[in-house]
């Protein structure tokens, strides 16, 4: 739009800081030295704690593109993240500001679902989908994504954007955002059903992690058949169904059961496998699961070798 962009600058937080506080020195409104101060101790100790409503305020007047070159760190802290230079041009340079302008707004000219931004999210009990958004503010259109939430919390985060001069060319890139997200977890579960053998047999359980990792333990006709799968691809599915259905036909038995065991007092863990052949006989054999493969994506009729079958637990 004509304007000269500045380069922004790098510099530890206290470099950052010493520019801040010499741009500032002509500057006699008095909550300035205040805010100065809790920068400072804030940086010292790493530590950022919410302004007060008059710090945010003060922050908020001193910043422009020009400031923003030079103390970006130091904003990010209190704003969030930096948005794209268009949002600059109507007043908005950081998330924060977005989110609380269209809070105090509260009318959107449209509003619909993106979708999750990550698996965490999709499988979160708790968890709702970002939404396409687009507000009208200083004569512009603005269409944005919002955060997901997660264990019922939401962020200041956006995850894309963008400012539009018609409401046309506003419709066109928010059209483009409706469901580009991940779907539900149920919704993905489903739609790997739909290519997996013998589907009405098998049942996929997401494991969520408290640091959001997401991994899947998948059960065949009730035995324990893929652990840790960190994706979810019918073909792993198919082929160990595939190894399962190959082991029973190979040994003439059939699996009664296939779990996991943890003695107490140790910290191996093993598989239980109870067979049964055709003449009824029932067997049990316990398969060790070596150290390098805990955590690790796993199929468990792969594990049944002789050198991991043991006769009693370490």
């Amino acid at each position: 739009m004509g304007k000269k962009k500045n380069k922004r600058k790098s510099g530890t937080m206290m470099q950052q800081f010493d520019w801040l506080e010499e741009y500032l020195k002509d500057d006699n409104r008095p909550c300035k030295k205040a805010f100065l101060k809790i920068i400072k101790d804030n940086i010292s100790r790493n530590k950022w704690p919410e302004l007060t409503r008059e710090q945010g305020k003060y922050l908020v007047s001193i910043i422009n593109d020009y400031t923003i070159s030079h103390a970006d760190r130091i904003f990010s802290k209190y704003m969030g993240i930096l948005l794209p230079d268009n949002f600059h041009y109507i007043g908005i340079w950081y998330s924060s500001q977005l989110i609380e302008m269209a809070k105090v707004f509260d009318d959107y000219e449209r509003c619909e679902t993106y979708g999750f931004l990550t698996e965490y999210g999709s499988f979160d009990e708790n968890g709702s989908p970002a939404l396409v958004l687009m507000n009208k503010y200083r004569g512009k259109y603005i269409v944005w994504v919002s955060d997901e939430v997660t264990n019922g919390d939401d962020t200041d985060y956006v995850h894309k954007g963008d400012v539009f001069d018609t409401k046309e060319e506003a419709d066109a890139y928010f059209d483009s955002l409706v469901d580009k997200g991940l779907k539900t977890g149920d919704e993905q579960i489903k739609d790997c059903l739909k290519e997996v053998t013998d589907a009405d047999l098998v049942l996929i359980a997401p494991n969520v992690e408290i640091f959001g990792d997401v991994d899947f333990c998948v059960c065949y006709r009730g035995d324990l058949l893929i652990e840790h799968m960190k994706t979810l691809l019918p073909e792993t599915i198919n082929r160990a169904i595939a190894q399962y259905k190959e082991y029973c036909k190979k040994k003439h038995v059939v699996i009664t059961d296939l779990c996991k065991v943890c003695p107490q007092n140790s910290n191996q863990k093993y598989y239980a496998v109870f067979t049964r052949n055709e003449e009824y006989d029932g067997d049990c054999m316990y398969i060790h699961i070596p150290s390098k493969l805990q955590g690790k994506e796993r199929t468990t009729i792969e594990l049944i070798k002789p050198n991991n079958i043991v006769k009693k637990f370490k």
